[in-house]
């Protein structure tokens, strides 16, 4: 698993078939809250946070999976509110 830290509410995770092998995990799982799709967003924001200092745990997160031919990227964000000017 390679982690990238886009600026100071992002990073993005690109994990290959390999990993995703060694984990056991399916393409197709992440969607759902499985205990190995939980394990791996466990050890996402763990490594966010050991490399990075980005800290996940208090805030709303956002996650966007994007599927490439051999590779899968996840980033993770912190949710921004959208504010309205009238």
């Amino acid at each position: 698993m390679k982690a990238e830290r886009i600026n100071q509410d992002q990073v993005r995770f690109t994990l290959s078939a390999q990993d995703l092998k060694e984990r056991n995990l399916k393409v197709s799982e992440l969607a759902y809250g499985s205990e190995k799709t939980k394990a791996l967003f466990d050890d996402m924001v763990k490594t966010a946070m050991d490399q990075f200092g980005v800290d996940f745990t208090e805030k709303p997160l956002m996650i966007t999976i994007r599927v490439r031919k051999n590779t899968t990227q996840i980033w993770s964000g912190i949710r921004k509110r959208s504010v309205s000017v009238h």
